[in-house]
């Protein structure tokens, strides 16, 4: 899949421009990482990768969506990255170049971009596939009387594992 027609990554490319062109530049990070980051993202929503046909196909609310979820996946390293370049640099009595703190807006961005997912997915949340998850036993917590299917015992209807019964009889 070619990442620079996929609709989906330049979804992601339009939250973060110069952080996307940046770590695609980037010797320690580069295109095959964002590839493999689009790739999970769409394992994820869909149980497989999808190619451009199928990503063209898509819902552009959904395409939205994933493309903020992807930039999400890419904040972490943005920072990193933004993270040890130069904020000042000075060359002689003259010049000086300073720029801000890239990685605090990532910060930022990351909140951002947080609350728009979350107020998103009630919108693409029929869009997406429901794919099988591993069934696991968690411990729920319902009111008395919804519950229709299984329901624990009252814990004081058993006599006490241990010691003497309450009850004693004399004789």
């Amino acid at each position: 899949m070619a990442l620079a027609d996929s609709p989906i990554a330049l979804a992601a490319r339009d939250e973060l421009p110069e952080t996307w062109d940046k770590l695609l530049e980037a010797s320690t990070f580069g295109e095959a990482a964002l590839e493999r980051r689009l790739n999970v993202l769409l394992y994820r929503a869909f149980g497989t990768p999808l190619d451009d046909d199928e990503q063209e196909a898509l819902d552009p609310v959904l395409v939205s969506y994933l493309g903020k979820r992807l930039a999400l996946d890419l904040i972490i390293p943005g920072i990193d990255y933004w993270s040890k370049q130069v904020l000042s640099l000075s060359a002689g009595e003259r010049e000086t170049k300073a720029y801000k703190d890239r990685a605090e807006d990532l910060k930022e961005l990351r909140k951002l971009l947080l609350d728009d997912t979350t107020r998103m997915l009630p919108e693409v949340q029929a869009a997406l596939p429901l794919i099988p998850r591993p069934a696991s036993d968690t411990i729920k917590v319902l009111e008395a009387g919804f519950s229709t299917v299984h329901v624990t015992a009252d814990p004081f209807g058993f006599p006490p594992q241990y010691g003497p019964p309450e009850e004693t009889t004399t004789g």
